[in-house]
């Protein structure tokens, strides 16, 4: 939704050029890049799947994730359109914002839980 509502807010309401425009997406890129090179963990989904099922969660969450592009990018358009750009940017810092929260539900403390068994998957016929 983000994205859906920054391109037209940054090119008709603060009149960046082309190359204005271009410098602030690959800013972003190079800040996205170098928060993922600097974290030193890794994250919960990953850390609590059992290895013979990373590519399954690894899938999965993809998939959501591009679903949800193809809901979240209309409505942020309709939205935009009928409340305008500011109020909806706002919104959206206001949600990123929120995202790391101490406040929103944490998932369960994996370190009381005890150590998780090994998992080895059956391998099908045909991959055998």
């Amino acid at each position: 939704m983000l994205m859906t509502v920054f391109v037209p807010f940054a090119l008709i309401s603060l009149r960046f050029s082309a190359f204005e425009f271009g410098a602030v997406l690959a800013a972003a890129g190079a800040g996205s890049l170098l928060g993922s090179l600097l974290s030193k963990r890794p994250g919960y989904r990953r850390a609590i799947t059992p290895d013979a099922l990373q590519g399954r969660m690894h899938t999965t969450m993809r998939s959501v994730n591009r679903a949800m592009i193809v809901v979240g990018a209309p409505v942020g358009g309709q939205l935009a359109d009928t409340v305008g750009y500011r109020p909806i940017m706002w919104i959206a810092v206001a949600g990123l914002r929120w995202s790391p929260s101490p406040w929103r539900p944490r998932p369960p403390d994996t370190r009381r839980m005890g150590a998780r068994p090994a998992t080895r998957l059956a391998s099908s016929p045909a991959t055998a």
